[in-house]
């Protein structure tokens, strides 16, 4: 089957602001945006994490409003939004990424040297005090001391390794919403 698969994501807002502008939490409100308090882009978003963007071929955005909302051109205009706003949200992330980045080599390299001038104190220990001290005291201390080691040098890691990612699979969603058809219709 070369056919790529449609997704289909259905979302009715009472106006076109809905889309970008949370609207106030009403639990009450039949329409999700309201019920949840947050902007229509947010709850597709959520919708697109992860599992749902790769499986889908082509995303078909249907966007239902209230007739007198709906004016000629605005499928052009909410797309013309649509790309900007993957636009901006794009550059965000990647700011993100790159300062995710930067505070994991920057710790990184402060966590190394607070590692070393602690592994120079351990020896020093070891040939002096720890010399005549009992082999489980020495043990003891070593271990404690590579444990400290340890625990400075890996949240640097982690944030120069891992941090990032949630902001990669993020442009990824961007992209995949960049590339969707938007359909408006009228509430039945």
């Amino acid at each position: 089957m070369s056919e790529t698969m449609v997704k289909e994501m259905e979302i009715k807002l009472r106006t076109i602001d809905q889309l970008f502008v949370a609207p106030d939490r009403d639990m009450f409100s039949e329409l999700e945006v309201e019920l949840f308090g947050e902007s229509a882009a947010e709850r597709i978003l959520k919708k697109l994490q992860p599992g749902f963007w790769k499986k889908s071929g082509t995303l078909r955005l249907i966007v239902k409003l209230p007739k007198d909302q709906i004016k000629p051109g605005l499928d052009q205009k909410v797309m013309k939004a649509i790309d900007h706003f993957v636009e901006i949200r794009t550059q965000d992330n990647n700011m993100a990424i790159r300062n995710e980045r930067w505070n994991g080599v920057r710790g990184l390299v402060m966590a190394l040297a607070i590692a070393a001038i602690l592994m120079a104190v351990g020896a020093l220990l070891g040939a002096t005090l720890l010399a005549k001290a009992p082999s489980n005291v020495s043990y003891l201390i070593y271990a404690l001391f590579s444990l400290a080691i340890w625990v400075m040098i890996w949240n640097p890691l982690d944030s120069l390794i891992f941090a990032w990612i949630p902001f990669a699979r993020s442009n990824q969603i961007m992209a995949f919403l960049a590339k969707c058809e938007i359909i408006i219709k009228p509430w039945e």
